[in-house]
């Protein structure tokens, strides 16, 4: 098992063993390398939090003024239009503006905007939310309660980060192997070989860790490569066809050895 994620890179020897020897459908040993590649990218993540909590936010979180959500309406105790910037970049995040000179985000550098009747995010250039105040809601926003959310997140943080991104990734990846146990049935037909779906499974566990462990490399270094689900995909595909074609040529070696024909050794 600890041998697996090196040699996945490279053996044909291991991909036959896999398809023959191993029993079930490589999902315990998927969460097992998924469990020890996200230790260092939850430390990682824990990290940024945590930085960004202590040293990226404060800054921000003083120019927040006090908004007060009543009756369906906003106020803030500031004059207004009223813009909270990035101190770093100098960019504008937010805008508040209850008068009515900026009703939308139109033309605006900043996101967020907080008029008297709604909020409005822009989640991308073509994506625009809307969401007005509720009559029924009575609400304060200050200073002090963004700063007790933030402690909240980076305790949240390092405590549920780790578990639930194991499972959500480990759920994610399952979703992957039935699909690529599929492709992998193509595979076996182009190569005449016959596979099982369990053992497509099993290989197309091994076929997908030299991605896993390259992105989690890649994920903790912080270094960016162009349409790495595209890069991720082509290369767990090399590695199941790689996988495929190693079991049925070993297989093939092992019959003729069996046989008595010259010339072929089994891979052992």
């Amino acid at each position: 098992m600890f041998h697996v994620p090196y040699m996945s890179f490279y053996s044909g020897d291991l991909y036959w063993d896999v398809c023959h020897n191993w029993k079930g459908v490589g999902f315990l040993y998927l969460f097992l390398l998924l469990a020890v590649c996200w230790i260092p990218r939850a430390i990682t993540i824990q990290g940024d939090v945590a930085a960004f909590v202590e040293t990226e936010a404060p800054p921000i979180v003083t120019q927040i003024p006090q908004i007060t959500v009543a009756g369906g309406e906003a106020s803030a105790d500031v004059n207004q239009p009223y813009a909270i910037v990035d101190p770093m970049t100098k960019k504008e995040l937010a805008i508040i503006d209850t008068t009515g000179q900026i009703t939308s985000l139109t033309e605006q550098e900043a996101n967020i905007l907080v008029t008297k009747k709604e909020l409005i995010v822009r989640r991308t250039n073509l994506d625009t939310r809307s969401l007005p105040f509720d009559p029924d809601i009575d609400f304060t926003l200050d200073q002090h309660k963004v700063t007790r959310w933030l402690n909240t997140l980076r305790r949240v943080t390092a405590v549920w980060i780790y578990p639930l991104a194991l499972l959500g990734s480990w759920f994610f990846r399952v979703i992957q192997l039935l699909i690529y146990a599929l492709i992998g049935l193509q595979f076996a037909r182009s190569l005449h070989s016959r596979r099982t779906y369990d053992s497509l499974l099993r290989l197309s566990a091994v076929a997908v860790t030299p991605a896993i462990i390259v992105n989690t490399i890649l994920g903790v270094a912080a270094i960016q490569i162009p349409m790495p689900g595209l890069c991720y995909f082509l290369a767990a595909m090399c590695c199941l066809y790689f996988g495929i074609k190693s079991a049925a040529l070993s297989a093939e070696a092992a019959s003729e050895e069996d046989s008595g024909s010259p010339g072929m050794t089994h891979i052992e």
